[in-house]
């Protein structure tokens, strides 16, 4: 039997996916959201991330984006040489024990909570998996442009309700 499935499930189940992984980017919303500190602040700026790079994703999954032979090989030579770094930083971070302080709103400027916050969501490499190597693929494997703009806004209300939840 072959299921017929829309672009719009794919969207929702791809968000709960990632709703259900642990990861930098789920933990850091629970984290601010126990330890009470710019809980609104940090969730808007991991949602915008997130539309950013949706937004990237339907864009390169998108039918009227054709790269040529060479932009398409640096686009992947660059993805893989970006997915290494933030991976990298990420190891480093882990080794070297850089703990992120308990930060409230007293001890944490609003700029430098959304540096960590940017630095945390930009540099994990399943971020970049998740939300522009995978829907951009999937993207472009949907028929029309209505098709991906309804995986995009699926895949944006999971992550609104993962953000904002």
């Amino acid at each position: 039997m072959i299921v017929d499935i829309s672009a719009l499930h794919v969207g929702f189940l791809m968000g709960a996916a990632s709703i259900a992984s642990v990861g930098p980017n789920n933990l850091l919303l629970l984290r601010e959201g126990i330890v009470g500190g710019r809980t609104l602040t940090v969730a808007s700026l991991v949602f915008g991330s997130y539309v950013a790079l949706v937004s990237a994703a339907v864009f390169l999954g998108s039918s009227s984006f054709r790269p040529g032979e060479s932009l398409s090989s640096a686009l992947s030579w660059g993805g893989l040489v970006a997915l290494i770094y933030f991976a990298g930083l990420s190891f480093r971070a882990m080794w070297t024990h850089e703990v992120t302080q308990r930060a409230t709103k007293d001890q944490e400027s609003l700029l430098e909570c959304a540096l960590r916050v940017l630095k945390v969501v930009w540099a994990n490499p399943l971020t970049w998996l998740e939300l522009l190597l995978v829907p951009a693929a999937l993207a472009r494997s949907f028929p029309s442009d209505i098709d991906r703009i309804f995986f995009a806004v699926a895949l944006l209300t999971m992550s609104a309700i993962c953000c904002f939840g």
